[in-house]
């Protein structure tokens, strides 16, 4: 415990000048003892998000609230961190307290320097976890009266899924009696702006390379160091790390800066970003009128109006066939064995580097039936007999491919993490 806290402490306290914000999601419920804690997220911002919505439940069963609260300077952020380094375990309001274990013996923490799974992305998201897990406990207050109780709630909830929705948290409700999680995520202060629709945003055309970064006022440009991995049409990539001399700031704030490629056949390049000698994340900026590879050339050929794009979610009963292209498009070999042989995944793809993705596909629950169950099953077999082959490969990786946006995933995003299967969205895709 006391080395998660450290690392996680001294990297807070690292980026603490950069901290505007803390914005933290709770929720408790009574029990015989008092108040415990179920579930808690806290986030340290370094921007002020656009619409927070507060959001306060009290019933006699159900303490749940939403709140930002204002960092205006390194004071008041060192001890929003040292309320956290001091009591990971405890979440208070202004009215209650609640704790996370009602048994101690049963409390881990984590820390995780990167990203939590849910949260898997391009920017790096370190979190503290604290988790309680007890498989022999059991609350006496039963959903149904929690559901009441919400139901007569002044700003009424459909029962406590709709409440849990409401916070989006991410734990399934038939884990409720058992398992409690407190999280704790640090946003960096810089972002590689790589979406089409944002303005400005990164380009890449004919070997120019152009970043744009939103970044906190106070960090200097001296201190990033941007590297670059350029993927040619044909040959090794080219890797080098830019001047950050060569950065500017314009009026809006943005960082930005221009590179010409020793190429001019790249199709994608990857940017590194640090600062301080601590990773940021890694974004990817594609050259939108450049072909990847032979295999997209010669679907350009075939659908010159980007048809796949624009109706890839139109038809669900196409929706396998689609992401069988999708993924030949991009350089796998694909097998697809839905509709096919009843016993199998939808999928199997191979990548270039001997990586093994067995895939399911669906426009609707993930977890219908126990699907992600069924998917970590078969890929342990598939597992299980690659590795006894001749020539077996780096890695098997289960994996579901779903037409629907990552948010309407999220009572199943701990499900999927436990199974270590690696989730798809339509953003994704898109």
């Amino acid at each position: 415990m006391v080395q998660e806290l450290e690392e996680f402490g001294a990297l807070a306290r690292g980026w603490k000048p950069f901290f505007v914000m803390r914005a933290r999601v709770a929720l408790a419920l009574r029990q015989d003892d008092g108040w415990h804690l179920w579930y808690s997220y806290t986030a340290f911002l370094p921007e002020l998000p656009e619409n927070p919505e507060p959001l306060s439940v009290e019933t006699r069963s159900v303490r749940a609230f939403r709140e930002f609260l204002p960092l205006p300077d390194a004071a008041s952020a060192e001890l929003a961190i040292a309320e956290v380094l001091e009591s990971p375990g405890v979440v208070a309001s202004k009215a209650w307290t609640a704790e996370l274990a009602p048994t101690n013996p049963h409390l881990t923490f984590e820390y995780e320097p990167l990203h939590p799974n849910r949260f898997a992305g391009p920017k790096r998201l370190p979190a503290l976890t604290a988790h309680w897990f007890n498989s022999q406990y059991r609350t006496l207050t039963s959903t149904k009266e929690l559901d009441q109780e919400l139901h007569l709630h002044e700003s009424p909830f459909d029962g406590f899924a709709d409440l849990a929705a409401a916070l989006n948290i991410p734990v399934g409700l038939d884990d409720l009696n058992r398992r409690r999680v407190s999280e704790f995520v640090l946003i960096p202060p810089v972002e590689l702006v790589f979406q089409l629709t944002s303005d400005p945003h990164s380009e890449l055309t004919n070997g120019e390379l152009a970043l744009v970064f939103k970044a906190h006022p106070d960090v200097r440009a001296d201190k990033l160091r941007l590297g670059v991995k350029a993927f040619r049409q044909t040959g090794s990539p080219d890797r080098f790390t830019l001047n950050s001399a060569d950065i500017s700031r314009d009026a809006k704030g943005f960082l930005r800066i221009k590179h010409k490629l020793p190429s001019q056949n790249v199709p994608l390049v990857q940017v590194f970003v640090s600062s301080d000698n601590e990773m940021i994340g890694k974004w990817w900026v594609r050259d939108f009128g450049s072909s990847f590879n032979d295999r997209m050339l010669l679907h350009r050929t075939m659908d010159a109006s980007d048809q796949l794009k624009s109706s890839f979610f139109e038809r669900p009963d196409q929706f396998e066939d689609k992401v069988q292209l999708l993924l030949t498009l991009t350089g796998f070999t694909a097998l697809k064995y839905g509709k096919i042989q009843t016993d199998a995944p939808d999928i199997l793809a191979v990548s270039s580097a001997r990586h093994v993705f067995v895939i399911e596909c669906t426009t609707g629950d993930i977890n219908s039936r126990g699907k992600l169950q069924r998917l970590s099953d078969r890929t342990k077999l598939i597992r299980e007999k690659l590795a006894n082959s001749s020539n077996p490969p780096v890695g098997v990786v289960p994996v579901i491919f779903t037409s629907l946006p990552k948010e309407e995933t999220a009572m199943h995003w701990d499900t999927a993490a436990t199974f270590q299967i690696a989730l798809v969205t339509r953003e994704n895709i898109v």
